[in-house]
């Protein structure tokens, strides 16, 4: 994750950094579990990842994006594809959860895309939104936040 612009050291961003720190670690152990032919794990490690990223896409979507386009429209473009990328990443998940075989394929493609959408928002989003995001705004988002809660600490490994 990115420490270059300083928006971990508003809480909002940091908490969602710490949840794309905590996906990307599972998505790593996920990642292990399979080459170990540990299906089991790796179903258990999938089912944490999903948990932590529903309660994240929403603290995402209706406090930090939302926010982010009212302040400058600019970003709009932006925050539409990231929506995209989630609804992506959902219906990812809901094939995986139907498929009986080819499930870890899936997942293996899921955590590639996850990767991929991680960066985009800590190397991009985050930056320009720390620069475009006043007191209210963050408050706004800590709300949000505060609302959707976190799967964080069911999900520790």
């Amino acid at each position: 994750m990115c420490d270059y612009c300083g928006c971990r050291q508003s809480e909002p961003f940091a908490e969602l950094s710490r949840e794309h720190s905590a996906l990307a670690s599972l998505g790593s152990e996920l990642r292990g579990a399979l080459r170990d032919g540990s299906e089991e794990r790796a179903r258990d490690l999938l089912c944490r990842i999903v948990e932590i990223l529903g309660s994240h896409v929403r603290k995402e979507e209706r406090g930090l994006f939302t926010r982010v386009v009212d302040e400058n429209d600019i970003y709009e473009g932006i925050v539409e594809d990231l929506i995209g990328e989630h609804a992506d990443l959902a219906h990812t998940i809901e094939h995986i959860a139907e498929a009986d075989a080819g499930w870890a394929e899936a997942a293996v493609g899921l955590l590639e895309a996850l990767d991929e959408h991680i960066f985009k928002e800590e190397w991009d989003l985050f930056p320009a939104a720390l620069g475009i995001l006043g007191f209210e705004d963050l408050e706004a988002i800590a709300r949000v936040h505060a609302e959707e809660g976190t799967a964080m600490e069911d999900a520790a490994t």
